[in-house]
């Protein structure tokens, strides 16, 4: 039997997170000063968040998060 890719299978923990708190990536991407676009990248892992930490730590404060959890994705 085909296996669904693995962002169907584990969610990104941006996504679980902003369902947590039942916001949108436009919400967020509006709290950090990036296009709705951009955070759709990180999460559909089309774009490497810690290339720029900078915007990974807006990430996780914005969402209350912890920064090692966020960085094993």
């Amino acid at each position: 039997m085909k296996q669904p890719p693995v962002s169907k299978q584990y969610p990104h923990p941006i996504t679980r997170r902003l369902k947590e708190l039942g916001k949108t990536q436009q919400w967020l991407a509006a709290q950090i000063g990036v296009s709705q676009s951009e955070i759709s990248c990180f999460v559909n892992r089309k774009r490497k968040l810690f290339r720029n930490s900078t915007k990974a730590h807006l990430i996780v404060d914005a969402l209350g998060i912890d920064f090692n959890y966020l960085r094993k994705y």
